[in-house]
Protein backbone atom coordinates (compact mmCIF):
# COMPACT_ATOMS: atom_id res chain seq x y z
CA UNK A 1 0.00 0.00 0.00
CA UNK A 2 1.28 3.48 -0.85
CA UNK A 3 2.49 5.42 2.16
CA UNK A 4 0.91 8.81 2.80
CA UNK A 5 2.53 11.58 4.80
CA UNK A 6 1.15 14.78 6.33
CA UNK A 7 2.78 18.02 7.50
CA UNK A 8 2.26 18.76 11.20
CA UNK A 9 -0.51 21.32 10.74
CA UNK A 10 -2.47 19.02 8.45
CA UNK A 11 -1.92 16.03 10.74
CA UNK A 12 -3.34 18.11 13.60
CA UNK A 13 -6.39 19.11 11.54
CA UNK A 14 -7.10 15.58 10.34
CA UNK A 15 -6.70 13.90 13.72
CA UNK A 16 -8.08 16.64 15.97
CA UNK A 17 -4.86 16.54 18.02
CA UNK A 18 -3.37 19.97 18.81
CA UNK A 19 -0.28 20.73 16.74
CA UNK A 20 1.64 21.64 19.91
CA UNK A 21 0.95 18.15 21.29
CA UNK A 22 2.33 16.58 18.12
CA UNK A 23 5.46 18.75 18.37
CA UNK A 24 5.92 17.72 21.99
CA UNK A 25 5.44 14.06 21.08
CA UNK A 26 8.14 14.40 18.41
CA UNK A 27 10.50 16.05 20.90
CA UNK A 28 9.85 13.32 23.49
CA UNK A 29 10.35 10.51 20.97
CA UNK A 30 6.72 9.39 21.05
CA UNK A 31 6.31 10.15 17.34
CA UNK A 32 8.67 9.70 14.41
CA UNK A 33 8.70 12.03 11.42
CA UNK A 34 10.82 12.90 8.39
CA UNK A 35 12.22 16.38 7.97
CA UNK A 36 12.21 17.85 4.47
CA UNK A 37 15.63 19.23 3.56
CA UNK A 38 14.40 22.24 1.62
CA UNK A 39 11.78 23.58 4.02
CA UNK A 40 12.75 22.18 7.41
CA UNK A 41 9.16 21.05 7.97
CA UNK A 42 8.26 17.72 9.53
CA UNK A 43 6.01 15.21 7.77
CA UNK A 44 4.34 12.30 9.56
CA UNK A 45 3.50 8.99 7.94
CA UNK A 46 -0.11 7.87 8.12
CA UNK A 47 0.86 4.63 9.88
CA UNK A 48 2.69 6.59 12.57
CA UNK A 49 -0.35 8.79 13.14
CA UNK A 50 -2.54 5.69 13.36
CA UNK A 51 -0.24 4.23 16.01
CA UNK A 52 -0.17 7.47 18.03
CA UNK A 53 -3.96 7.78 17.90
CA UNK A 54 -4.39 4.24 19.22
CA UNK A 55 -1.90 4.82 22.05
CA UNK A 56 -2.90 8.34 23.08
CA UNK A 57 -6.62 8.40 22.25
CA UNK A 58 -7.61 4.72 21.98
CA UNK A 59 -9.30 5.47 18.64
CA UNK A 60 -8.78 4.40 15.03
CA UNK A 61 -7.72 6.60 12.12
CA UNK A 62 -10.64 8.09 10.19
CA UNK A 63 -10.98 7.24 6.52
CA UNK A 64 -9.72 10.26 4.56
CA UNK A 65 -9.72 8.69 1.11
CA UNK A 66 -12.57 10.94 -0.08
CA UNK A 67 -10.49 14.13 0.07
CA UNK A 68 -9.23 15.53 -3.23
CA UNK A 69 -5.48 16.05 -3.06
CA UNK A 70 -3.77 19.11 -4.60
CA UNK A 71 -0.01 19.66 -4.80
CA UNK A 72 1.18 23.26 -5.16
CA UNK A 73 4.68 23.59 -6.65
CA UNK A 74 6.19 27.06 -6.37
CA UNK A 75 9.52 28.54 -5.30
CA UNK A 76 7.58 31.48 -3.79
CA UNK A 77 6.87 29.71 -0.50
CA UNK A 78 4.77 32.46 1.07
CA UNK A 79 2.48 32.72 -1.93
CA UNK A 80 2.12 28.94 -2.15
CA UNK A 81 1.28 28.63 1.55
CA UNK A 82 -1.33 31.37 1.19
CA UNK A 83 -2.82 29.50 -1.78
CA UNK A 84 -2.85 26.26 0.24
CA UNK A 85 -4.86 27.93 3.00
CA UNK A 86 -7.29 29.25 0.40
CA UNK A 87 -7.71 25.76 -1.10
CA UNK A 88 -8.35 24.17 2.29
CA UNK A 89 -11.27 26.45 3.07
CA UNK A 90 -13.22 23.72 1.27
CA UNK A 91 -13.39 20.63 3.48
CA UNK A 92 -13.40 18.37 0.41
CA UNK A 93 -9.88 19.49 -0.51
CA UNK A 94 -6.46 19.13 1.03
CA UNK A 95 -3.21 20.56 -0.28
CA UNK A 96 0.54 20.24 0.10
CA UNK A 97 3.25 22.71 -0.85
CA UNK A 98 6.71 22.04 -2.26
CA UNK A 99 9.36 24.09 -3.99
CA UNK A 100 11.39 22.67 -6.86
CA UNK A 101 13.74 19.85 -5.86
CA UNK A 102 13.77 16.61 -3.89
CA UNK A 103 10.79 17.66 -1.74
CA UNK A 104 8.58 18.03 -4.80
CA UNK A 105 9.68 14.67 -6.21
CA UNK A 106 9.00 12.91 -2.90
CA UNK A 107 5.57 14.49 -2.50
CA UNK A 108 4.54 13.85 -6.10
CA UNK A 109 5.16 10.13 -5.87
CA UNK A 110 4.20 9.65 -2.22
CA UNK A 111 1.22 11.98 -2.00
CA UNK A 112 -0.24 11.03 -5.43
CA UNK A 113 -2.17 14.29 -5.96
CA UNK A 114 -5.27 14.44 -8.10
CA UNK A 115 -4.18 17.89 -9.30
CA UNK A 116 -0.87 19.75 -9.42
CA UNK A 117 -0.74 23.56 -9.54
CA UNK A 118 2.56 24.80 -10.96
CA UNK A 119 3.93 28.26 -10.30
CA UNK A 120 5.20 29.32 -13.72
CA UNK A 121 7.38 31.96 -15.35
CA UNK A 122 6.74 32.05 -19.07
CA UNK A 123 8.58 31.92 -21.34
CA UNK A 124 10.88 29.63 -19.35
CA UNK A 125 13.45 27.45 -21.11
CA UNK A 126 13.69 25.26 -18.02
CA UNK A 127 10.11 24.02 -18.24
CA UNK A 128 10.87 20.71 -20.01
CA UNK A 129 13.69 19.91 -17.61
CA UNK A 130 11.61 20.86 -14.57
CA UNK A 131 8.70 18.64 -15.55
CA UNK A 132 10.98 15.74 -16.41
CA UNK A 133 12.73 16.00 -13.04
CA UNK A 134 9.41 16.04 -11.20
CA UNK A 135 8.27 12.96 -13.06
CA UNK A 136 5.19 14.73 -14.38
CA UNK A 137 5.06 12.75 -17.61
CA UNK A 138 4.97 9.44 -15.76
CA UNK A 139 1.97 10.41 -13.62
CA UNK A 140 0.01 12.48 -16.11
CA UNK A 141 -2.81 9.94 -16.24
CA UNK A 142 -3.29 10.17 -12.47
CA UNK A 143 -2.65 13.90 -11.97
CA UNK A 144 -4.20 16.85 -13.79
CA UNK A 145 -1.82 19.76 -14.36
CA UNK A 146 -2.59 23.48 -14.20
CA UNK A 147 -0.07 26.32 -14.22
CA UNK A 148 -0.31 29.88 -12.98
CA UNK A 149 1.91 32.92 -13.33
CA UNK A 150 2.44 36.18 -15.16
CA UNK A 151 1.32 39.70 -14.44
CA UNK A 152 -1.44 39.86 -17.03
CA UNK A 153 -5.03 40.39 -15.95
CA UNK A 154 -6.27 37.96 -18.59
CA UNK A 155 -7.80 34.78 -17.26
CA UNK A 156 -5.69 32.52 -19.49
CA UNK A 157 -2.24 33.35 -20.77
CA UNK A 158 -1.88 32.65 -24.48
CA UNK A 159 1.72 32.68 -25.66
CA UNK A 160 3.87 30.86 -28.19
CA UNK A 161 4.99 28.50 -25.45
CA UNK A 162 1.45 27.26 -24.87
CA UNK A 163 1.89 24.53 -27.50
CA UNK A 164 4.88 23.16 -25.59
CA UNK A 165 3.01 23.36 -22.31
CA UNK A 166 0.08 21.40 -23.72
CA UNK A 167 2.50 18.74 -24.99
CA UNK A 168 3.77 18.38 -21.43
CA UNK A 169 0.24 17.80 -20.17
CA UNK A 170 -0.50 21.26 -18.73
CA UNK A 171 -4.15 21.92 -19.44
CA UNK A 172 -4.29 25.67 -18.74
CA UNK A 173 -2.00 28.54 -17.79
CA UNK A 174 -3.88 30.86 -15.44
CA UNK A 175 -3.19 34.46 -14.55
CA UNK A 176 -1.81 35.00 -11.07
CA UNK A 177 -3.03 38.58 -11.21
CA UNK A 178 -6.68 37.52 -11.17
CA UNK A 179 -6.29 36.43 -7.56
CA UNK A 180 -6.18 33.18 -5.64
CA UNK A 181 -9.95 32.78 -5.59
CA UNK A 182 -10.00 32.33 -9.38
CA UNK A 183 -7.06 29.90 -9.22
CA UNK A 184 -8.99 27.76 -6.74
CA UNK A 185 -12.17 27.97 -8.82
CA UNK A 186 -10.25 26.62 -11.82
CA UNK A 187 -9.44 23.48 -9.81
CA UNK A 188 -13.03 22.31 -9.37
CA UNK A 189 -13.73 21.17 -12.96
CA UNK A 190 -10.42 19.30 -13.00
CA UNK A 191 -11.38 17.54 -9.75
CA UNK A 192 -14.94 16.81 -10.94
CA UNK A 193 -16.40 18.79 -8.03
CA UNK A 194 -19.05 21.48 -7.85
CA UNK A 195 -17.60 24.78 -6.59
CA UNK A 196 -17.86 25.23 -2.83
CA UNK A 197 -20.29 27.90 -1.60
CA UNK A 198 -18.69 31.04 -0.14
CA UNK A 199 -18.13 31.04 3.61
CA UNK A 200 -16.12 29.18 6.24
CA UNK A 201 -14.45 25.83 5.60
CA UNK A 202 -16.97 23.15 4.69
CA UNK A 203 -17.08 19.71 6.31
CA UNK A 204 -19.03 18.08 3.48
CA UNK A 205 -17.80 14.91 1.83
CA UNK A 206 -16.63 14.64 -1.77
CA UNK A 207 -19.07 14.44 -4.65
Amino acid sequence: MQKRTFPLDQAARLTGIPEEELRTALKDGLLEASKLDNTGLYHLEEAELERYLRVSRKVEWSDRAALRRILILDDDWRYAESLRLHVERDGRLEARVASWGKDAVALLHGYKPHLALLGWIAPDDRRTLVLDVLGMRTIRKQTRLLAYGGNTTRATVREEGDVDLEALGIRRVLSKARGQAELVQACYPELLLDPAPPGPRSSSSSC
